[in-house]
């Protein structure tokens, strides 16, 4: 074979992989829905990356190469004579080079065009699973961020109580403290912290003995020798993660106004 072309190979073929293949023109139509282009190069063809081999190929089968994959081949099954009422020119037909086999074209048309329904069936099921998926995503989505804005809302809540508690203890008037005084308050939060429960909880009496000792620290009149001397914020420190919220807020907002004393001197 010196050369193949796209109007000898018109006709239909089976595949190596169990499909047909309808060549009319420069389209190549396979049984399972695809179609693709045929393109002359040369002295072969070529066809979504794949070649003819002119070496191998006879006037009854086209073996075709790609880098990489093993050779397909078309096996010659019959002219497209009896497909003409389908849109095929007698003159595009070679005749006298192919054998004709004994194939019943209408049969197989129908058979085409009831494969061409099944894939276009498979198409719609599977583009309504990928909506069913799409909107359970979304779903899943908006719950994710109405849970973000939720924790974002509380947290908010949380750092506004916290800020008034700190305020609150701000407004407080001053009062002068000894150290000895100090260190008794010292002492009773060492021992409160003792009584607490697992888990930090404290029963109520040791929650309002707590509350009172944080009062009193509230509205000390602190300085750095005080603090430095007496290491009251030592005792205070472990209240900050306390379980109560009250407890926790305000010892955090005590420790840090201890802090700022430090840090200004």
């Amino acid at each position: 074979m010196e050369a193949l072309t796209i109007k000898e190979i018109e006709g239909i073929w089976n595949h190596s992989l169990g499909s047909v293949v309808t060549v009319r023109g420069n389209k190549a139509s396979f049984s399972n829905g695809l179609e693709f282009e045929l393109k002359e190069e040369g002295n072969s063809i070529l066809m979504d990356g794949w070649k003819a081999s002119l070496s191998k190929s006879t006037a009854e089968e086209i073996v075709w190469r790609k880098k990489g994959q093993f050779d397909l081949t078309w096996s010659f099954e019959g002219e497209l004579l009896d497909l003409e009422g389908a849109g095929i020119e007698s003159s595009n037909i070679v005749r006298g080079k192919r054998r004709r086999g004994m194939a019943d074209y209408r049969k197989l048309n129908e058979e085409i065009k009831h494969e061409e329904m099944l894939a276009k069936r498979e198409r719609e099921r599977l583009a309504k699973e990928q909506q069913a998926l799409d909107l359970i995503r979304q779903r899943k989505r908006r719950k994710q961020a109405e849970a973000e804005q939720a924790e974002q809302a509380e947290q908010a809540g949380e750092a506004s109580s916290t800020a008034k508690t700190s305020t609150s203890a701000a407004e407080k008037p001053m009062k002068p403290i000894t150290q000895e005084e100090l260190l008794k308050l010292k002492e009773e939060l060492l021992k409160l912290r003792e009584n607490l429960q697992p888990g930090g909880k404290a029963v109520s009496q040791d929650k309002n003995a707590v509350l009172e000792a944080l009062s009193k620290l509230e509205s000390a009149k602190m300085d750095v020798e005080m603090l430095a001397k007496t290491l009251i914020a030592k005792a205070l420190n472990p209240y900050r993660k306390h379980a109560d919220f009250e407890i926790a807020s305000r010892s955090k907002a005590l420790f840090s106004k201890w802090k700022q004393i430090f840090k200004n001197s």
